[in-house]
């Protein structure tokens, strides 16, 4: 199940800072947003959004890897394109510390 009370959150601090958007109106602005960033990464250009950070279009070259599904043999992995990210200093600082890997 997806939580969506971040949507609730976000139009309550909206409200705070005293714009007036309804909810179908801040869907709008989120959905231009996000059109916006997917075509500028479509168009192989870095979006770096102050204070959340910077996303980033790059191909991964093709690779051998091994086969998860069979006996494990060498397979071809063929060169895709990847969205990169990279949070922004004050978005790292938030984030909780990571726990040491317990392998």
């Amino acid at each position: 199940m997806i939580d969506h009370s971040w949507f609730e959150d976000l139009k309550e601090r909206i409200d705070d800072e005293g714009a007036d958007l309804s909810p179908q109106q801040l869907q709008t602005v989120l959905e231009c947003l996000a059109d916006t960033v997917k075509a500028r990464l479509a168009a192989g250009e870095s979006i770096e959004i102050p204070g959340w950070g910077r996303f980033e279009a790059r191909e991964l070259e093709g690779r051998h890897g091994m086969n998860p599904k069979q006996s494990g043999g060498r397979i071809w992995i063929e060169s895709q394109k990847v969205v990169e990210f990279e949070p922004a200093a004050s978005l790292r600082e938030r984030l909780p510390e990571r726990s040491p890997s317990t392998g």
